[in-house]
């Protein structure tokens, strides 16, 4: 198996996605390569913020249900934490006007359901919600208050930050649960019950934090019934799956400095 991107290397940003992308390929391959155990350090991966093989197995699971060929052609974007461009918010902001939310047919209208508040959920699994890139953190949470808490709709954050539940507040339509744990494949789902075509996964690449530039892809839910070896369902059900903690499958192994390497 292997990945097949054609980069664009004339421009500056250019250069720097396929530098951002070359680490990727190298552990993607790294493990790809291995036997059914790959030993490591977890403590030392993690005090130096640094991603752990298990990640990258996660990873390898993600890309074969979307196929290698596909994943290859979703769209790499570059992520500079030196500025306050967050790509959900200024590439996809148009997603949570209300306008675009509301369904247009009576007959939609009739048979909902469920009531407008219920119509848009946005699901964040992440680290450490930009803890260290205090602007980046502050203009996020602003767009979760005023774009869509503000307008009725439902946020679920995943993090492993303690803090960020106090600093947003207590909303009805807020849940914040502070995980203990790494979760291996960060991502958003933005998910509009009313208007399916309009809702959208955003991926964010595995990268060390040291690392300013870091590469996200996305996709609309639509696009997932072109892929390989999943429905919508396996694959909205694999990544919930990040989100628990396997006693036998990642705690153990963990503390003992190792990963399953499961094709």
């Amino acid at each position: 198996m292997q990945l097949n991107y054609n980069i664009d290397t004339s421009s500056h940003d250019g250069r720097l996605r396929a530098e951002a992308l070359k680490g990727f390929l190298y552990n993607y391959d790294q493990v790809n390569s291995a036997g059914p155990v790959i030993k490591f350090s977890d403590k030392d991966f993690k005090a130096h913020g640094i991603p752990s093989p298990r990640q990258y197995i996660a990873w390898r699971k993600l890309i074969n249900m979307i196929g290698e060929e596909n994943f290859s052609r979703l769209p790499l974007e570059l992520v500079k934490l030196s500025n306050l461009e967050i790509l959900l918010v200024d590439k996809f902001g148009s997603l949570f006007r209300a306008d675009q939310i509301e369904p247009n047919s009576d007959v939609i209208k009739k048979h909902l359901k469920h009531d407008r508040d219920k119509q848009l959920k946005v699901t964040f699994a992440c680290g450490y919600f930009w803890r260290t890139f205090k602007e980046r953190r502050n203009k996020m949470k602003k767009f979760i208050r005023d774009n869509i808490l503000a307008n009725g709709w439902e946020v679920e954050i995943l993090t492993q930050d303690g803090s960020l539940k106090n600093e947003l507040g207590k909303h009805e339509n807020l849940t914040v649960r502070h995980v203990l744990h790494r979760i291996d494949v960060h991502y958003i789902i933005v998910n509009n019950e009313v208007s399916p075509e309009k809702s959208y996964i955003f991926l964010e690449l595995p990268h060390s934090e040291a690392f300013y530039f870091r590469l996200d892809t996305y996709f609309p839910f639509e696009q997932i019934k072109n892929f390989s070896n999943c429905s919508k369902d396996d694959f909205l059900n694999f990544l919930k799956n990040m989100c628990r903690w396997d006693i036998f499958g990642k705690s153990l192994p963990s503390k003992l400095n190792f990963a399953i390497n499961r094709k």
